[in-house]
């Protein structure tokens, strides 16, 4: 862009953020999900959307949204592949790392793929 005196001017290009929300199909005795649901997609969303707006991020809607599905199949995340094409993301939001998977094999398998492209995950939960 150029100013009225001749300067030129780059306007900021919004960071795009997926945000990612999943919640097993039965909550694990002894976890955050069975013992004071923290983990309810709408906590998870809030969270995600908080930190967000706290980053100054755009966040593409609507979320990922996985309910029921298991976080050690690897499958799911081609979904989320295709939204951060779809949207030309840079950054993965995610309440905690274990919404992302519980198979870390597949988490770090994906999160070396991601690495390649640039892309970022963040957590936003405690």
């Amino acid at each position: 862009m150029t100013t009225k005196n001749g300067d030129t001017k780059q306007i900021a290009t919004p960071i795009i953020a997926i945000g990612y929300i999943r919640r097993s199909a039965k909550p694990r005795p002894g976890t955050r999900d069975e013992r004071d649901g923290t983990a309810s997609l709408e906590a998870q969303a809030a969270a995600i959307r908080h930190y967000a707006a706290e980053q100054g991020w755009a966040l593409a809607e609507p979320l990922v949204t996985h309910n029921g599905k298991s976080g050690g199949r690897r499958d799911r995340f081609a979904e989320l592949d295709a939204a951060i094409a779809t949207h030309g993301a840079k950054r993965v939001i995610a309440y905690h790392l274990d919404r992302v998977g519980r198979d870390v094999g597949g988490v770090l398998d994906w999160l070396a793929q991601a690495a390649k492209g640039g892309i970022e995950l963040h957590v936003a939960g405690r």
